[in-house]
């Protein structure tokens, strides 16, 4: 076949039953007309058949159960800590408080973040802190993680208990009037 030529076996009906009607790709075309994808978009504007959107390609259709776990052991650890685009060094701050990242850490949370005061904490100890042991702020600010700013709690409890004692102070000081 001569450069410039096309192959004038590929008719345009049957082009258009095979791209438009049966939703084939231009890879899956080319294999089953023996020719490559560009020579199929060659046919398609010499015949002038609109293109597909590319998302209408699997409009309608849905992976296989092989093809799902195929495509998620391919995707696993590629956008995960450092890889993701939103990686911000392993450090974020909710609700106040600042917590890391630590995935081997035995009691991180389902995102694999430890709070900082607890990190501290426990550096400070030498030991993990217990699930039932609590780290406080002295100055009730979440953000400042100064070994000297936290205590330790043995349970929820006590630092409940301590939190009531503030409270009660407070509203004896201010006269009952609490913001």
């Amino acid at each position: 076949m001569m450069k410039g030529k096309y192959n004038s076996n590929i008719s345009r009906e049957e082009l258009i039953e095979l791209y438009t009607n049966k939703k084939l790709s231009l890879k899956q075309l080319g294999l089953k007309l023996n020719v490559n994808a560009v020579t199929v978009l060659n046919y398609m504007k010499r015949y002038d058949i609109k293109r597909r959107e590319p998302s209408q390609g699997m409009k309608g259709k849905k992976h296989s159960k092989e093809t799902k776990k195929k495509m998620r052991r391919l995707m696993l650890g590629k956008f995960c800590g450092d890889k993701n685009s939103h990686w911000q060094g392993g450090k974020r701050k909710v609700n106040g408080y600042i917590r890391f990242y630590a995935p081997k850490h035995p009691f991180k949370g389902q995102d694999n973040y430890v709070s900082e005061q607890r990190l501290v904490m426990e550096k400070e100890l030498g030991r993990y802190i217990t699930l039932t042991e609590i780290v406080h702020h002295l100055d009730l600010d979440r953000s400042n993680n100064n070994i000297d700013n936290l205590h330790l709690f043995e349970s929820n409890s006590e630092h409940s208990s301590y939190h009531r004692f503030l409270f009660s102070l407070v509203k004896n000081i201010t006269g009952g009037k609490i913001k």
